[in-house]
């Protein structure tokens, strides 16, 4: 399989049929209980390819696994409705995301560690849409994409890492630009890293083969860059390319669209991308 956040120009990795898409890795820190080690239940398949992982915090957790206070392992349920159990997954063909609509859905589940699986996803979808939808009323709706995937039956695509992010930390990502709510509601969470999955220190986001995107405020496209190392913490209004996270947030057109990372000398894109109104969409471009 390959991931939906990612890619490179000469052997650059796309979105919808294209090569080399590859998963987020994180080193998430290892709890003093073994009740959140290993792959979460539901992680099997038969009759279709599965996708499993782990649902990370963003803002002021970003880089941490988020779990409910005190995990064991067991599937979310109505009596747990904090952290990872504030949401509910379902996998999605791409184009369903785009277009928003059902088609194709396969619904999965979350434990109280916040790892998900969704299983037997038909194996002709080799682009996938990995939805996180709010059921508390605190999270925004997010998507994670999972691209060019084996089409091999009865196997899982393990070590996804998708990214919650609180309708407060929308709020915080605004006032950090200084911009209206709105703004931060609707985008792409772009990782860029190396073809061996090391964030990308100094690469700009761009569209389209053009020149690096104008930082906000402004029209869209723009994009704004995250601070430090945890992926998608705090934004920083001054600068103008990836800190040592390899983190942007990129607010695009409705497209189609060719989402990009450019150095001097290098570009790497993820072409036939879109905007869905009031989600974010996190993808990873990997070989930048």
């Amino acid at each position: 399989m390959k991931v939906g956040f990612l890619i490179l120009l000469s052997g650059c990795a796309q979105l919808l049929g294209l090569d080399n898409t590859k998963l987020d890795q994180l080193d998430a820190p290892v709890d003093a209980s073994s009740v959140c080690d290993g792959d979460p239940s539901g992680c099997t398949a038969s009759t279709g390819r599965s996708a499993c992982g782990q649902i990370f915090g963003t803002g002021a957790t970003a880089g941490l696994p988020l779990r409910v206070a005190a995990p064991t392992g067991g599937l979310c349920d109505a009596t747990k409705p904090e952290g990872p159990c504030a949401l509910a997954v379902a996998a999605v063909p791409v184009l369903s995301l785009f277009e928003g609509t059902s088609n194709g859905e396969v619904v999965g589940q979350i434990d109280d560690c916040g790892r998900f699986a969704v299983g037997d996803i038909d194996t002709s979808v080799i682009d996938v849409a990995l939805r996180f939808s709010d059921v508390a009323g605190v999270y925004q709706p997010s998507a994670t994409l999972v691209l060019a995937r084996t089409p091999i039956a009865g196997e899982a695509d393990r070590g996804i890492a998708a990214f919650a992010v609180l309708k407060t930390t929308t709020e915080e990502w605004a006032t950090q630009l200084s911009l209206p709510i709105e703004n931060t509601s609707t985008g792409y969470l772009v990782k860029y890293t190396s073809t061996n999955g090391t964030p990308v220190t100094g690469e700009a986001v761009a569209i389209d083969s053009g020149s690096p995107l104008m930082s906000p405020p402004g029209t869209i496209p723009w994009a704004a860059y995250f601070a430090g190392d945890a992926p998608f913490s705090t934004l920083d209004p001054t600068a103008t390319v990836t800190a040592g996270g390899g983190t942007a947030f990129a607010a695009m057109p409705a497209g189609p669209f060719s989402l990009e990372g450019f150095r001097q000398g290098r570009r790497c894109k993820i072409e036939n991308l879109r905007t869905v109104g009031n989600v974010l969409i996190h993808v990873v471009e990997e070989g930048c």
